[in-house]
């Protein structure tokens, strides 16, 4: 579900969300809120928010609990 402009401008994390097309990215860290509410960060995606740029172990701790995304063939290793 999609957050009003007022709870996306109030989020607790610290983002300054701004809109580009259909979805929103902090302009600190590059995280990207999706119309369906799910969140997408460094190769990541999850229905929670991470947090901002100067909460290293939060995001790492966001990372580890995200969902990866498949690797398609034009970016796997060659061996």
């Amino acid at each position: 579900m999609s957050r009003t402009a007022r709870e996306r401008m109030n989020n607790k994390h610290g983002h300054d969300y701004q809109r580009d097309g259909s979805i929103y990215i902090c302009r600190y860290c590059g995280t990207a809120e999706h119309r369906n509410g799910n969140f997408w960060w460094a190769g990541c995606f999850s229905k929670c928010e991470p947090p901002c740029s100067d909460d290293v172990v939060g995001q790492d701790v966001w990372f580890d609990a995200a969902e990866k995304t498949a690797r398609n063939s034009t970016t796997q290793e060659v061996k």
